[in-house]
């Protein structure tokens, strides 16, 4: 009834699961705020704690003056973004969000990461069983699909990152703050958590794959996100071409 503003977790925890999986739960179903602290940093936790949807980390011990401003930078990054989110309306029935809505927020976006020295990842998707949904299913089981699969997207990234199906039927992801190699990683998992998602519409069970996109914006790069967006799409086209169900990203990344 009354959740917190913000979740401090350490990653070491006694039970069954650790920290990091305990933030992935908690994201599941709220959107609250959650650094990690530990006393261990090394690639694969920096790794897994950047899929579980935290803000950041902190290495213990912690000093009380540096903990207590990632606290007030958290809380006010947190605040800015839900407040971005809720002014980017979707079509109730089919999920699609405006492409003017699109190009303010990517506008918001590119400034941002321009102005913080910052990169963004980049995911485009598809399923790849649509056309056959559509001529199956009808367009109701279609934006059924979509719908349940913007929650699931939702759920399982940062309350910081922009999720939105566009008039192609393709969902675009924008990972704040995100490296090439982390981008790629969330798109693995997006794509392995196909497996365990189906969507039930009248009595049956839809299943689906994915074909995804991957590239990263870099502030220092000079290129336009658009034109770095388009770069995904064309890795997500290549995807397509090469029978579906996997991961495209572009090789190099001018830094």
């Amino acid at each position: 009834q009354n959740p917190p503003d913000l979740v401090l977790m350490d990653i070491v925890i006694k039970g069954e699961i650790d920290g990091i999986e305990t933030a992935r739960r908690i994201h599941e179903t709220a959107q609250i705020p959650i650094i990690f602290l530990t006393a261990y940093c090394n690639e694969e936790l920096i790794n897994r704690a950047t899929l579980s949807g935290s803000y950041g980390y902190m290495i213990k011990p912690v000093k009380v003056q540096e903990l207590s401003a990632m606290i007030k930078m958290t809380l006010n990054k947190h605040r800015q973004y839900m407040s971005l989110y809720s002014q980017v309306p979707q079509d109730s029935l089919t999920g699609i969000t405006r492409q003017h809505h699109i190009q303010e927020r990517m506008a918001i976006e590119e400034a941002r990461a321009n102005r913080n020295r910052q990169n963004i990842g980049i995911i485009v998707l598809s399923i790849d069983q649509l056309a056959l949904i559509q001529k199956t299913y009808g367009h109701e089981a279609e934006n059924l699909v979509f719908n349940q699969l913007l929650i699931h997207l939702n759920n399982i990234l940062r309350q910081t990152d922009f999720v939105y199906r566009n008039e192609d039927n393709q969902i675009f992801i924008l990972l704040t703050d995100c490296s090439l190699e982390n981008a790629k990683n969330i798109a693995e998992k997006i794509r392995d958590d196909s497996h365990d998602l189906v969507v039930k519409y009248d009595d049956r069970q839809i299943w689906m794959s994915f074909s995804l996109g991957v590239n990263c914006y870099c502030a220092m790069a000079g290129l336009p996100l658009e034109e770095v967006m388009a770069a995904a799409i064309a890795n997500l086209t290549q995807a397509q071409q090469d029978g579906g169900n996997r991961v495209v990203l572009s090789k190099t990344l001018t830094p």
